[in-house]
C-alpha cells in the first residue's frame, strides 16, 4: 500500500508539472458535497492514505499538506506516511487551515497557481481560497480531468443502484405540488432556473429514494427545474413505469448530460439561474 500511494504522489506530482501548477487541492468530499461518499470518489484517501471522513490536503511537488480536525489528530498521524506529508492539526496554536496554508505559500514563493476540480469545490470554497491569493500574478486553475482519478489505477465504478418511488401515503406531498410550488418561489425571485445538486434535496423533490451513498437513502444526480420542466440526470435509468408516472413532471437524463445541459443553459443570457452557493459545486457556474 506503502509503494502503491509513493507511485500515486508521484504521479500527481508529474501531472501537476504538466500544468504548471504549484499546488492541487483534494477535497475529501464529492461532486454532491456530501459527508459519506461513494468509493470511487474517496480521492483523498486514494491519494493521502488518510480513511477519516473529514479533511482536505493540498498536494504539492515541494511537500504535501493534510488538515483534520481534533476527531482525527491520532487517527492522521498512524494512517500517513509522515515523510510525505505534513498533518496540520486544526485548531492547535500555530496551525493553518488550507486558505491560510496557500496565504503563507504564496508569501513564500510571490505568486502561485492553484489547481482544482471544478466539479468538487464548493463556490462557498472557491470563494475562500480566491481571497487568500493577494498577489496579481496568482491564480486559481480549473482542471476539468481530475488528476487523482488520472492516477488512482484501480478506482472503483460509480454505483449504478436502482432508483424507486416513495407513495405519497408516505411523503404526504406529491411531486407536482412540490413543483408547483419551487415554481412559485422561483416566480417571486426572478429565477428562471432552479440548480439543485445536493442528494437529499433532489430525493425530497421527486419523492424518489436510492442507495449509492451508504447510510444514505438518496441517488447521485442532478436535478434542473425551470418554469415548464424539471430535467432529472441519474447515473441510473428509473424502470419504466417510474418514468411513466413521472412523465408529465419529470424528464430523466443521463448523469454525464448535465454539464453539457448547463453549458447551454449559460448561452441563455436572459434567465436568471438561482443557485444555493452552499449546495453547487464550481462547475455550475463556469
Amino acid at each position: 500500500m506503502v509503494d502503491q500511494l509513493t507511485s500515486r504522489i508521484d504521479a500527481l506530482h508529474r501531472r501537476m508539472r504538466e500544468a504548471g501548477i504549484d499546488a492541487y487541492l483534494v477535497p475529501s468530499s464529492d461532486a454532491h458535497l456530501n459527508e459519506y461518499v461513494p468509493e470511487y470518489a474517496r480521492r483523498r484517501m486514494a491519494i493521502t492514505g488518510f480513511k477519516g471522513s473529514a479533511g482536505d490536503a493540498i498536494i504539492c511537488p515541494g511537500g504535501n499538506h493534510l488538515f483534520v480536525d481534533s476527531r482525527y489528530y491520532l487517527q492522521a498521524d498512524e494512517e500517513v506516511d509522515l515523510s510525505k506529508f505534513r498533518v496540520h492539526k486544526l485548531g492547535l496554536s500555530g496551525e493553518h487551515t488550507p486558505s491560510q496554508w496557500l496565504t503563507e505559500m504564496e508569501k513564500e514563493r510571490g505568486s502561485i497557481r492553484v489547481g482544482f476540480d471544478p466539479v468538487l469545490l464548493s463556490m462557498q470554497a472557491y470563494s475562500a481560497y480566491l481571497a487568500a491569493l493577494h498577489s496579481t500574478e496568482s491564480e486559481m486553475v480549473p482542471i476539468d480531468a481530475n488528476l487523482v482519478d488520472a492516477v488512482w489505477e484501480d478506482q472503483p465504478l460509480p454505483p449504478s443502484n436502482s432508483i424507486y418511488a416513495l407513495h405519497e401515503a408516505v411523503t404526504g406531498i406529491g411531486v407536482a405540488e412540490k413543483l408547483s410550488n419551487i415554481r412559485k418561489e422561483m416566480d417571486e425571485a426572478g429565477a428562471g432556473l432552479l440548480v439543485l445538486t445536493k442528494l437529499d434535496e433532489i430525493a425530497w423533490v421527486t419523492n424518489l429514494r436510492g442507495s449509492d451513498i451508504a447510510f444514505n437513502p438518496v441517488f447521485e444526480a442532478y436535478l434542473v427545474i425551470d418554469l415548464e420542466r424539471a430535467t432529472c440526470f441519474t447515473r441510473t435509468t428509473p424502470p419504466p413505469a417510474l418514468r411513466q408516472a413521472l412523465d408529465s413532471l419529470v424528464e430523466f437524463q443521463s448523469y454525464e448530460a448535465y454539464f453539457e445541459y448547463m453549458g447551454l443553459a449559460g448561452d441563455r443570457t436572459s434567465e436568471t439561474v438561482w443557485l444555493d452557493p452552499s449546495g453547487p459545486t464550481v462547475a455550475a457556474s463556469l
